[in-house]
C-alpha cells in the first residue's frame, strides 16, 4: 500500500475513494500507512470510505483538513489525539461521518464545536469514551453507537450527553456484553434515550463483541473517478503493456464513471495487482431486496392513516425509492459483461443493511406504542367539527344570490319544487355558512314548523344521525326513536332538516323512508357521491347547488372588510403585497378570513409587503380544515397523488389522461391483480374530483373530466405538505421553496414566467442526482446530464432545446415519460433509440416535421403525440419491411395522434400493422392526389372503420377545408366507437348512417353540411355524444328537428357555430339526453330558439357562449326554472373554446 498515495496524489479529479474487504471476513486488517501521505490533496473528493476491515490509520491523516468537498467520510483510526478533532471540525461540507477508535484514549472524546450540517454519526470503539458538549451536532438525526459494555463504569452513558443532539430522530445501538451484564447495560443506555427531549426512535441490541483485535488482510479497493481521468492511469502504472499484463479491469457503470476493482495482494516492481471476484449469491440478494421492496411498497401504499409523521416511515420510502433506483441499473447492466455488476456489488450489501435496521426500527417502534397504550389498540380520535357559519353576518360578502335561489326552492309548498336541496364544494367554500344564513332566515322560520341541524360528521352511523333529528324535532317526547316515530312526527308537520358535513352515502336510505313530500333537507357536503346516491333515493325531487369562489371584485371586499373595517381599498401603500394573497387563496371565504385575521394581529396599520412568505401560519384555520381533508384520503396512494399536484404552477389546467400517465412512469400507481395500473390511477383521480379537492374545468365528450385545475389555497397547502414531507422541491421564478431535509431530492419543479435564466444553477446547488422526476415550465433548460435516474422529464413550453440537451435527454437510459411540448425542438434524433424503456412522447406544438424510424420503434412505447411525417425510411422496402414486423410482433402503441397522410399512403404501411393500436388521427395534406392513390387509402381506411381483428377505438382525420370526399364510399357497419372528422364533406359518409353502427362518439366539424343531411344522425341507436361545429355562417338550413325516437341514447349534444338554426325537439325525442350546449353568437342563443327543451325529462344542465351578457344568461335561468329538473345553466369555460 505504500504506492497508493502516490497514485492518489496525480488524481486531482478524484471524487470518492472506497476501500473495503474482498473476502468478507473480518478477522484481520492492515495498516495504511501509504495513505498517510498524499501530496498534493485531491481536493476534489466528496466521498472516503475505508472500512476498518481492510485498514486501519495510525491517526487521523492531516491531508484530510484540506478537503472543503467532503460530505461523506467513513474511517477507522488506531488513536484519536485533539489535534484529529481539530482536523474533523474544519470540514465544513461533512454531513455523514463513522468513525473507528481501535484503542481506547485516556480522556473521554469531547465533540464541542464544528460539525455544523452533519446529520448522520456512527461511533464505534471498545468502550463509549466520547461526549457531547452543548450547541455541538445540532443537525444530527441519526446516530450509532458501537461499543463493549465492560467499560462502562468508566465512561458513564449519562455524561455522554445525548440531551445536546437537539435534532436526533434515530439512535441504534449495539453492545458488546462479554465479561459484562447484559440486562443493565442494555436497560441503563435505553432509559437514557426514553428521556431524551427530542424522543427518538432507538433500537438497542445486545452481541457478542465490537472489536476482535487488529490484524493484517487482503484490501478490496474500489476507486471512481471522472471520464478525463481514465486516460492518465496506465501511464501512472506502468504503461498500457504494464496494464494489460497487470489484469486489469476498467469497467463503466450507468453515471458514466470509471471503477478499479482490486484485491491487494504484493507490491511488485511499483506496482499492485488488481484482480476481481464476484459472489456467488448475488442472485439471491437482488431476489431478496426486489421481495422486501414489495412488502415496502405496499406498506406505504396501504396506510390508512397519515401516520407518515412515525420517523421510520421517511426512512422506508426513501429506502425504496433507492431500491428502486438500484434495481434500474441493475437490469441495465446485466445485459453486458459480468464485471459491469462488480461496483454495485457493495451497495446491494448496504440496501440489505438498511432493510434490515428498517425493520428493527418498525418493530421497536410499534412495541412502543403497545406498551403506551397497554396493549390496547386505541381508535383514532379527530378534533370537534367547526362551526357551521364561520363568519358573521355582517361579514357575509356575495352571498345574496345563492341565498335567494336557495330560498326560492324552500318557502312555497309545490309538487314541482324539489325535496332535497344539495350544497356542494370544497372544504372552505362555504357551504356551511350558506346553509346556515338560509336556515337561519325568518322566510323559513315562518315557513317551516320545525328545525333541525345535525352535523353528520359527529354521527357514528345513521341510527345516530336520526337520533339527533328526531331530538331536536320533539324533544318531549321520550318514547323510542326510530324510523317510525320519526315518521309519524313529519305527518303532520312541515320540516327542515339540514344535514351538515355529510360524507358517506348510506344515510340516505333511512332518511328518504322518513321524510314527507312536505318536508326539505338541506345537505353540505364535499363528496360528490354523496349528492349522487341521494339524488337516486329522491329521483327528479333533488336539487344540486354548486358553490363557486368569490369573484375578486368581492374577495378584495371581504378581505379589507376582515382587515380594516371597512369594503373599500385601502391606500396603496397598504395594498402592496396584496396580489398574492389574493391569488393565492383563489376566492375561497375560509383562506381570505384566515389570512386576513392573521394580517390585522401580526400587521395592524402597517404594510403588507412584509407579510413574507409565511403562509403556514397566515392560513392556520385553512390549513387545520386541509389536513382534516387530506388525511381522510382512503390511503397513502392517493395522498401521493395528491402530493404530485404539486409541481404545477397556480391556474395551471392539469390534463387527466397526461397526469395519470405521469403517475405510472414514475410508479406512484401500480397495476394489481385485479385492475390495470390505468384503471387504479383513473379511480384515484376520480376520488379527487369525487371529494372536491381538485376542480373540473373542462368535461370530455365521456362524461369524464378531461381537464382540472387546484384552487390557489388547496395547492398552497399542498405544496407545503410535499415539501415538509420531502416529496417535491420547487423553483419558482428563480426562487427555490426550500425547505431543510436530509434526504437527496426526488421530483424538482421549476416554474418560470418565460424570462427567467438562474434556475439551472439553483438546480445543480440542489443536487439533480437522485431525481425521479423533473419539470421545467417555461423557463430556459439546463444542464441535467447527472439526473440518470429520471423517469419523467416534462419540458413543456421551454427555450433552448439544441442538440447538447436532446443529447442528454437520450442519455436518460430508464426514461419513462417525456414531454417536449410547447417547446423550441426542431428535430427529434435518432439516438432516442436509446431510451428503450420510453412509454409516452408528446411533441404537439413543436417544430419537428420528421420523425425518425427509431422513435416508432421504441419497444415500449405506448403513446406518441404531435404532428409529424411518417419517417423517410419507409421509401425503401427493406426498412419498411422491418419496421411492419416490429409494428406486428414487438410494438405496444396504443395512441398515434397523429401523423400527416402522404399521397403514397401511410395507413397501409403503418397504421393496419399496429396491433395494439387504440386511436389514430390523421392529417391529410393539401395537394391534389391521383385516383389511384385515393382508392388506395380508401381500402386502408375501410379496413380501419369495419374491420374486426384490429382493436382501434378512435379516429380522427383532420384535412381542414379540403375537400373528403372519398369518405362517402365507405361501407358500414362502423365498428369503431368513437369518430372526429375535421374537413368539408360533399355529402353524409354512408357508414355514419348505419343502423347497426355502434359509434358512441361523433364530432363533425366545418363539414358544411346542412340540418337536412345532418337530421340522418338521429339513427344511430349507440351514440352518446354529438358535437356539430361550424364556423363562418354556421349550420346550413333552417330548423334542426329531433323527431320521437331520434337519438335515443344520446346523453350530450354540442352545436357550435356562430349562428345556428332553431332547434326543434318533439316529444319522445333524446330521452336520455342529461347535456345540452349551445355555443353560438349571443343573438342566436335565445330560449325561444328552442322549442321542446321541456320533452328533456333527464336534462342537467345547459351552457352557453362564453360571450352570453347578464340579460341572455337570467332569461335562460327563468326557463329551467318551469323545467321539471331546473337545469344548471352557465357560460362554457373559456379556455376550452375554439376560436372561429
Amino acid at each position: 500500500m505504500k504506492h497508493l498515495g502516490s497514485i492518489l496524489g496525480k488524481c486531482q479529479n478524484l471524487q470518492s475513494l472506497i476501500l473495503d474487504d474482498a473476502s468478507g471476513s473480518s478477522s484481520m486488517s492492515i495498516l495504511c500507512d501509504g495513505l498517510s501521505r498524499v501530496s498534493p490533496s485531491p481536493v476534489h473528493l466528496q466521498r472516503i470510505e475505508v472500512f476498518p476491515q481492510a485498514c486501519i490509520f495510525p491517526s487521523l491523516p492531516k491531508w484530510l483538513g484540506q478537503l472543503n468537498s467532503l460530505c461523506v467520510l467513513k474511517i477507522a483510526v488506531r488513536e484519536l489525539s485533539k489535534e484529529d478533532m481539530d482536523i474533523l471540525k474544519r470540514l465544513p461540507a461533512l454531513t455523514a461521518f463513522s468513525l473507528y477508535v481501535g484503542i481506547t484514549p485516556a480522556e473521554q472524546i469531547v465533540f464541542d464545536k464544528g460539525f455544523k450540517v452533519l446529520w448522520y454519526f456512527k461511533f464505534t470503539c471498545t468502550a463509549l469514551c466520547m461526549a457531547f458538549s452543548e450547541g455541538t451536532m445540532s443537525n444530527v438525526q441519526r446516530l450509532k453507537l458501537r461499543f463493549n459494555a465492560d467499560k462502562l463504569e468508566k465512561y458513564d452513558p449519562v455524561r455522554a450527553g445525548f440531551e445536546h443532539l437537539t435534532g436526533l430522530k434515530e439512535i441504534s445501538a449495539k453492545i458488546g456484553c462479554i465479561g459484562a451484564d447484559e440486562s443493565d447495560s442494555k436497560s441503563a443506555l435505553m432509559d437514557i434515550f426514553r428521556k431524551h427531549p427530542s424522543r427518538p426512535i432507538f433500537n438497542v441490541q445486545l452481541v457478542d463483541r465490537i472489536i476482535q483485535g487488529d490484524k493484517h488482510k487482503r484490501v478490496h479497493m474500489r476507486v471512481s473517478l471522472p471520464r478525463e481521468e481514465l486516460s492518465s492511469y496506465p501511464q501512472i502504472l506502468g504503461g498500457k503493456k504494464r496494464w494489460r499484463q497487470m489484469n486489469v479491469h476498467l469497467t463503466k457503470t450507468l453515471r458514466g464513471v470509471t471503477f478499479f476493482n482490486c484485491i491487494y495482494a504484493e507490491p511488485l516492481r511499483g506496482v499492485t495487482y488488481l484482480i476481481m471476484k464476484l459472489p456467488l449469491n448475488l442472485g439471491d440478494d437482488l431476489e431478496f431486496i426486489k421481495r422486501e421492496m414489495r412488502q415496502m411498497s405496499s406498506i406505504i401504499e396501504g396506510n390508512k392513516e397519515d401516520d407518515l409523521e412515525e420517523e421510520w416511515v421517511p426512512q422506508l420510502q426513501e429506502l425504496v425509492y433507492d431500491i428502486e433506483d438500484y434495481i434500474c441499473i441493475y437490469s441495465l447492466l446485466r445485459t453486458r459483461l459480468s464485471v459491469h455488476i462488480i461496483p454495485h456489488m457493495s451497495h446491494m450489501k448496504h440496501l440489505k443493511g438498511r432493510i434490515m435496521s428498517i425493520q428493527n426500527w418498525r418493530h421497536a417502534d410499534i412495541s412502543s406504542k403497545i406498551i403506551d397504550t397497554g396493549s390496547t389498540a386505541m381508535p383514532r380520535s379527530f378534533p370537534g367539527t367547526s362551526p357551521r357559519c364561520y363568519v358573521r353576518q355582517d361579514d357575509l360578502i356575495g352571498i345574496e344570490n345563492p341565498r335567494d335561489e336557495l330560498l326560492q326552492l324552500l318557502i312555497h309548498a309545490d309538487d314541482r319544487q324539489p325535496w332535497m336541496i344539495s350544497i356542494v364544494g370544497c372544504r372552505g367554500s362555504g357551504k356551511s355558512t350558506l346553509a346556515a344564513v338560509v336556515y337561519n332566515d325568518h322566510r323559513v322560520c315562518q315557513e317551516f314548523d320545525g328545525r333541525a341541524w345535525v352535523v353528520a360528521s359527529e354521527c357514528r352511523n345513521s341510527g345516530d344521525l336520526l337520533d339527533e333529528i328526531f331530538q331536536q324535532l320533539d324533544p318531549e317526547n321520550k318514547t323510542t326513536r326510530s324510523i317510525y316515530g320519526l315518521t309519524c312526527i313529519l305527518q303532520d308537520r312541515r320540516c327542515l332538516v339540514v344535514i351538515d358535513q355529510a360524507e358517506r352515502g348510506e344515510i340516505w336510505y333511512d332518511i328518504s323512508r322518513a321524510f314527507p313530500p312536505d318536508s326539505r333537507i338541506i345537505v353540505t357536503t364535499s363528496v360528490q357521491s354523496v349528492v349522487a346516491t341521494a339524488a337516486g333515493f329522491f329521483s327528479s325531487h333533488s336539487y344540486i347547488y354548486a358553490m363557486q369562489g368569490l369573484g375578486d371584485a368581492d374577495s378584495r371586499k371581504l378581505f379589507w372588510r376582515k382587515v380594516y373595517g371597512f369594503d373599500t381599498e385601502p391606500a396603496p401603500a397598504l395594498v402592496d403585497g396584496s396580489a398574492s394573497i389574493f391569488k393565492k387563496c383563489d376566492g375561497l371565504p375560509l383562506a381570505l378570513v384566515s389570512v386576513a385575521n392573521y394580517v390585522r394581529e401580526h400587521h395592524q396599520g402597517g404594510r403588507i409587503q412584509r407579510f413574507g412568505t409565511n403562509y403556514q401560519e397566515a392560513f392556520g384555520q385553512m390549513n387545520r380544515v386541509f389536513v382534516q381533508c387530506f388525511n381522510s384520503l382512503p390511503d397513502n396512494g392517493h395522498r401521493t397523488c395528491l402530493l404530485s399536484l404539486s409541481i404545477f404552477p397556480h391556474g395551471h389546467q392539469i390534463n387527466r389522461k397526461s397526469v395519470i400517465r405521469r403517475w405510472i412512469a414514475e410508479g406512484l400507481v401500480a397495476g394489481n391483480a385485479e385492475h390495470t395500473a390505468e384503471e387504479v390511477a383513473a379511480a384515484r383521480f376520480s376520488e379527487l374530483i369525487n371529494r372536491s379537492i381538485i376542480e373540473p374545468v373542462l368535461i370530455g365528450n365521456n362524461s369524464k373530466v378531461k381537464r382540472c385545475r387546484v384552487n390557489g389555497a388547496m395547492l398552497e397547502f399542498v405544496v407545503n405538505k410535499a415539501i415538509s414531507k420531502n416529496f417535491a422541491t420547487l423553483i419558482r421564478k428563480d426562487e427555490p421553496v426550500s425547505y431543510t431535509n436530509p434526504h437527496p431530492i426526488r421530483r424538482l419543479s421549476v416554474q418560470g414566467d418565460g424570462g427567467t435564466t438562474g434556475s439551472g444553477s439553483i438546480a445543480t446547488g440542489i443536487g439533480l442526482s437522485f431525481i425521479r422526476s423533473l419539470t421545467i415550465n417555461n423557463s430556459e433548460a439546463f444542464d441535467f446530464q447527472r439526473s440518470k435516474l429520471l423517469r419523467v422529464l416534462d419540458l413543456e413550453r421551454c427555450k433552448g432545446l439544441d442538440d447538447i440537451v436532446l443529447d442528454a435527454v437520450c442519455q436518460l437510459l430508464i426514461l419513462k415519460y417525456l414531454s417536449l411540448r410547447g417547446s423550441d425542438v426542431r428535430k427529434i434524433p435518432k439516438r432516442i433509440r436509446r431510451l428503450r424503456h420510453l412509454e409516452t412522447l408528446d411533441i404537439r406544438g413543436t417544430k419537428v416535421n420528421n420523425l425518425p424510424m427509431e422513435a416508432m420503434m421504441l419497444p415500449r412505447l405506448v403513446h406518441l403525440f404531435g404532428r409529424f411525417e411518417l419517417p423517410e425510411e419507409l421509401r425503401y422496402e427493406m426498412e419498411k419491411s422491418k419496421l411492419q414486423k416490429f409494428l406486428s410482433e414487438e410494438s405496444r402503441l396504443q395512441t398515434l395522434s397523429g401523423f400527416v397522410m402522404e399521397k403514397n399512403g401511410g395507413l397501409e404501411s403503418i397504421v393496419l400493422h399496429m396491433s395494439s393500436l387504440r386511436k389514430v388521427k390523421i392529417w391529410c395534406k393539401r395537394y391534389p392526389c391521383s385516383t389511384s392513390a385515393i382508392e388506395y387509402d380508401v381500402s386502408s381506411i375501410q379496413k380501419l372503420f369495419a374491420g374486426s381483428n384490429n382493436a382501434l377505438e378512435s379516429i380522427s382525420i383532420d384535412s381542414d377545408s379540403y375537400p373528403t370526399n372519398f369518405l362517402h364510399s365507405l361501407q358500414g357497419p362502423c365498428r369503431i366507437s368513437s369518430i372526429k372528422l375535421r374537413g368539408t364533406l360533399l355529402q353524409l359518409p354512408k357508414f355514419l348512417s348505419s343502423v347497426d353502427s355502434t359509434l358512441s362518439e361523433l364530432q363533425l366539424s366545418f363539414t358544411g353540411l346542412s340540418c337536412e343531411e345532418l337530421s340522418v344522425l338521429q339513427n344511430l341507436r349507440c351514440l352518446l355524444y354529438l358535437k356539430l361545429s361550424e364556423v363562418r355562417q354556421g349550420l346550413i338550413g333552417g330548423i334542426f328537428e329531433v323527431r320521437s325516437g331520434g337519438f335515443p341514447s344520446l346523453e350530450r349534444l354540442c352545436l357550435e357555430a356562430p349562428m345556428l338554426p332553431e332547434v326543434h325537439i318533439k316529444q319522445g325525442a333524446m330521452n336520455n339526453l342529461t347535456s345540452l350546449r349551445l355555443l353560438c353568437l349571443p343573438e342566436y342563443a335565445g330560449w325561444r330558439n328552442v322549442k321542446g327543451i321541456e320533452h328533456l325529462h333527464r336534462l342537467k344542465e345547459v351552457v352557453l357562449h362564453h360571450s352570453v351578457d347578464a340579460v341572455g344568461l337570467e332569461a335562460w335561468k327563468q326557463t329551467a326554472v318551469k323545467h321539471e329538473n331546473r337545469p344548471k345553466v352557465s357560460r362554457e369555460v373559456v379556455e376550452s373554446i375554439i376560436p372561429w
